[in-house]
């Protein structure tokens, strides 16, 4: 049987956010079983909403996800999601002064340094269960190229595809399966990317007022401008790897299945999340086996 966890004892850190450019201070501490992952704002006051985080309080998926409750939401939580998944994490109170999380240098990895500083701890009277995929589900994106196809499988896998007209990023493709360390060795610390071309109008809408070079990987017309290598041979593709289970997480169970993403986005996994949930036939309640990864 697999038990749930949480951290072992609060931790927190300070950086800037991706979009609105401020500097935020995040502290994460434990919680108790069954609570799930909930994010408080504590700069909205004392009778702020906690926002727990799923699919139902999503808010926002344009250029990052962001959760909320009434007139107060947190944006940009992806990538502390992903850390969560990595690490097994089931409980965990997310404490924010501002309305959007920090972006480090744009993967997973500074949350995962982050939450091992501390530990996480097992609830040992709280069962893990997982929502196992049973049949296949099909979603067609927003936009024409965009598709998801889950299928059912005996541990989580998902596999990414993305093609974009740069020499530098071309067509690539990769393939996570959830098992033995692979989120850590494989996807924790591919960063996000972006197009030089598209900074200036992003920043003009009054977004991505805090991208740099050390907290994305930025491609001109021809190359890439960070000084330092790629960390992987097709990062940009792990990252959206990345992105697809720090969202998943937004189901609140964690999942089994294979889903395959061709030219994901973040409404794109929303979609999918949509799709499992409006039929209840799609999934079936599995306990927690050492094929499902922790």
């Amino acid at each position: 049987m697999q038990v749930q966890h949480t951290i072992r004892e609060e931790v927190s850190c300070r950086g800037i956010a991706l979009h609105c450019g401020g500097a935020v201070k995040v502290r994460l501490l434990p919680a108790g079983p069954h609570e799930g992952i909930v994010f408080r704002r504590l700069d909205a006051g004392a009778d702020a909403p906690a926002i727990p985080a799923l699919l139902a309080n999503v808010t926002g998926h344009a250029h990052a996800t962001a959760v909320g409750v009434g007139q107060v939401s947190v944006q940009t939580v992806e990538h502390l999601l992903a850390a969560v998944f990595g690490l097994g994490i089931d409980n965990l109170q997310i404490l924010v002064d501002g309305p959007e999380l920090p972006i480090f240098d744009g993967s997973a990895a500074p949350w995962v340094h982050l939450i091992s500083s501390v530990g996480t701890v097992a609830e040992e009277d709280a069962e893990r269960r997982f929502a196992a995929v049973r049949k296949r589900v099909y979603v067609h994106g927003m936009s024409p190229w965009s598709s998801a196809l889950v299928l059912p499988a005996n541990t989580l896998r998902v596999a990414c595809s993305i093609s974009f007209d740069h020499p530098s990023v071309g067509a690539q493709r990769f393939c996570f399966e959830h098992a033995n360390g692979a989120f850590l060795r494989e996807l924790a610390s591919a960063r996000t990317f972006g197009f030089l071309e598209d900074g200036a109008a992003m920043q003009a809408a009054g977004l991505a007022r805090g991208a740099s070079l050390e907290s994305c990987i930025v491609f001109d017309e021809q190359t890439m401008l960070n000084p330092e290598p790629l960390r992987f041979s097709k990062e940009p593709v792990r990252h959206k790897v990345l992105d697809v289970l720090g969202d998943l997480v937004l189901f609140g169970t964690p999942l089994v299945g294979e889903f395959i993403m061709d030219r994901p986005s973040h409404a794109l996994t929303h979609q999918v999340l949509h799709a499992l949930l409006a039929d209840p036939s799609c999934l079936s309640s599995a306990r927690g086996t050492e094929n499902m990864g922790h």
